[in-house]
Order: C-alpha cells, then structure tokens, then sequence
C-alpha cells in the first residue's frame, strides 16, 4: 500500500487494503486486528475506509474452480530437507538454503509451502528472486530479503 501511495495510486492502494482483509477473513476466519486497521488508517489517510465485509463460505462443498490454488504434490523429499535444515536453525545451526532450477519446475511454489510451515512454527520468512541475467541487479535477491526483513520489524 505504501508502494502504491507513492506512485500516486490511491485507488490501488486502497484496492490493496480490501484484499488483505479479504484474505486475512478467508484464511483465517477474523476481521482486520486494531492494528492492522491503525496501520492501513495510518498509511491510506484520508482515504482509509473500513474494510468491506467477505461473505461466509457456504457450507457445501466447493467444486474446485480454475483459479483455485492445486494442492502441492511431488515435493517430499525437497520439502523435508527444508524442514530437516529449519530444525537444525532452531536448534543454533543456522545457514542459507538456496534452491535454483528451470523456470517452471516449482522452485516458489515449495518455497511458499515451506514459509507457511516456517510461520505457523513462529518463525520469521524475508524472500528475495533471481530474474533473468540482464535485467538483474547485483545483491538483487539479498536487497529484496533486506527490505522485506525491514517492513517486517517496523510493523
């Protein structure tokens, strides 16, 4: 949102508001926390408005639609490995992971699995992506992960 600010995009920002909290109530069930409404008041002003409200999920079954997220598959021995070294950095013995492969194969879609296990365990998760050579920017990924550690101590 506060990207979006800057660029002068309100409507997107404040598009962007809406979905967190559509996200934050279809994930986990609950409205904005006072804080996250204090932040998006904070960083939306004058164009802050509360959230509008998700409507339950009704209670048969959904067929899956195109857009829905597959489930993950075909990962276990990757996926434990991560798993395996994220017990090992509980444990003091820490080291970075870097996974690497042809476009396509899944590369961010276990790392998105893995953070998600990495959060419900109390954990904190930065990310930063490689792009294609010519358009990357040295430290590329180590300023992303920077950035992202950053908004997550301040907020």
């Amino acid at each position: 949102m506060r990207s979006l600010i800057a660029l002068g995009d309100v409507a997107g920002a404040r598009r962007q508001w809406q979905l967190c909290c559509e996200m934050r109530q279809q994930e986990l069930h609950a409205p904005p926390s006072p804080e996250m409404l204090q932040q998006a008041e904070s960083i939306l002003g004058s164009s802050f408005i509360l959230p509008l409200p998700v409507a339950p999920a009704p209670s048969a079954p959904l067929r899956r639609g195109s857009l829905e997220r597959p489930p993950f598959v075909g990962r276990a021995r990757e996926m434990e490995a991560l798993r395996a070294r994220w017990e090992q950095a509980t444990q003091g013995r820490g080291g970075t992971v870097l996974i690497g492969g042809e476009a396509g194969v899944g590369k961010t879609r276990l790392t998105e699995e893995f953070a998600a296990v990495v959060r419900r365990r109390g954990g904190m998760v930065t990310h930063g992506r490689c792009y294609e050579p010519e358009r990357m920017l040295p430290y590329q990924p180590l300023a992303e992960m920077l950035r992202d550690l950053i908004v997550q101590t301040e907020g």
